[in-house]
């Protein structure tokens, strides 16, 4: 949940722009940071769960484009629908999270291939096991939440493979059409989330981020731009909370139809999206400089 809006000038008022891309909030504010438990829904639509799968099989098409390895490694996997989909399509699969309360309840099958734990401390762990490397590692609303994005995204590169890909999917913030919805009175600067939230990313910041730790982007894409409803008062979600049900709905449902088409023409929407910095959420794919 954000907080109340009338807080956002407090907060916006403590972000600090970063050198190698990015905002983030300073260290004082950071020190204010409480530990929350996820929140996930009791149980989903099986349209939700065919979104779900349409996000992986995204993810999956520009991967095998990059790859021809089949090892795959989600960190902040949350529920497990995301790595359920290469699992069930017979990628070695491996999965990590702070807590197992979640993938044990919706893919307890994936738990034998699950670690729990700190992300920094998983990472020290198996950093120097050779049987510990992977051709894809995706990171799905995870850098938003770090303390140090770049340090981990520095760590994360002795988990690939050579030639491996890694996929780092963050909210699209203070994109200029939020700008604009903001400057036109459909909305407050909702994004701003702390403490939730102590990065913010947009499609020029991610990937000056992600060369400055040393990778080459491969592609990178938007997603359903949710925030147009903003513009319309009769869809307004930040307006009228009880709309915001119905906008995540019609975004299930235009996803799906959308990747019923074909994934690959969808994937060339969203790639052509990410250049007009287009989307809610943004997925940069990446490789190791060579």
């Amino acid at each position: 949940p954000h907080p109340h809006p009338q807080h956002h000038k407090n907060w916006r008022g403590k972000l600090n722009q970063v050198g190698q891309g990015g905002i983030h909030l300073p260290d004082c504010v950071i020190k204010e940071k409480i530990r929350t438990g996820n929140a996930h829904q009791a149980e989903y639509s099986e349209a939700e769960l065919s979104w779900f799968s349409n996000k992986a099989a995204i993810s999956r098409k520009v991967a095998e484009s990059l790859t021809s390895g089949r090892s795959f490694l989600d960190v902040g996997c949350g529920e497990g629908h995301f790595a359920n989909y290469f699992h069930a399509s017979n990628w070695l699969t491996r999965t990590w999270d702070f807590s197992s309360f979640a993938i044990s309840k919706f893919n307890p099958h994936l738990m034998d291939g699950f670690s729990a734990g700190d992300i920094y401390e998983l990472i020290d762990r198996y950093q120097d096991d050779a049987d510990y490397k992977f051709d894809f590692v995706n990171l799905t609303n995870v850098l938003e939440h770090v303390t140090d994005p770049a340090l981990l995204l520095n760590n994360l590169a002795s988990l690939l493979k050579p030639g491996g890909v890694l996929s780092i999917c963050v909210p699209n913030d203070f994109s200029k059409f939020q700008e604009y919805l903001v400057a036109s009175g459909h909305t407050t600067a909702t994004w701003v989330s702390p403490p939730q939230h102590l990065n913010y990313f947009d499609t020029e910041s991610l990937p000056q981020l992600m060369r400055h730790c040393g990778y080459e982007q491969r592609e990178l894409l938007g997603d359903f731009p949710i925030e147009q409803f903003l513009i319309n008062p009769h869809s307004n979600y930040w307006q009228d909370k009880s709309l915001g049900k119905g906008a995540h709905h019609s975004r299930v449902a235009i996803d799906n139809f959308l990747c019923s088409v074909g994934i690959e023409k969808y994937v060339e929407y969203l790639s052509a999206a990410a250049k007009l910095g287009w989307g809610r959420n943004i997925t940069i794919f990446a490789q190791r400089r060579t």
